[in-house]
């Protein structure tokens, strides 16, 4: 992948973990307020559809050890599933040029 894909990759995955935590950060995870979680929820898309998976592996094994662990595991799902759509689309592309 080029320099310019993975940098907008850490740019989404960056602002998805600070929007996601924006709440806790505040000291405000009990309101209901949708001022504030309206970019949680936002940030949780940005983390898609590796969020999920750490919610589900949090789910199996019981807690994930750290907010490390789920950063580390969220995003290595997502950059792997950046990589896959990337290669698909790079060969729809060229299919489409012959």
């Amino acid at each position: 992948m080029k320099r310019r894909t993975w940098l907008v990759f850490c740019a989404v995955q960056l602002l998805g973990w600070i929007l996601s935590s924006l709440a806790s950060l505040l000291g405000l995870v009990d309101t209901q307020n949708p001022l504030v979680m309206f970019p949680v929820l936002a940030g949780n898309v940005l983390l898609l559809p590796g969020f999920v998976l750490a919610i589900a592996l949090d789910d199996y094994l019981n807690r994930i050890p750290s907010f490390f662990g789920r950063f580390l595991v969220t995003t290595v799902c997502n950059a792997i599933f950046w990589v896959v759509c990337l290669a698909a689309w790079r060969k729809l592309r060229g299919k489409h040029q012959v």
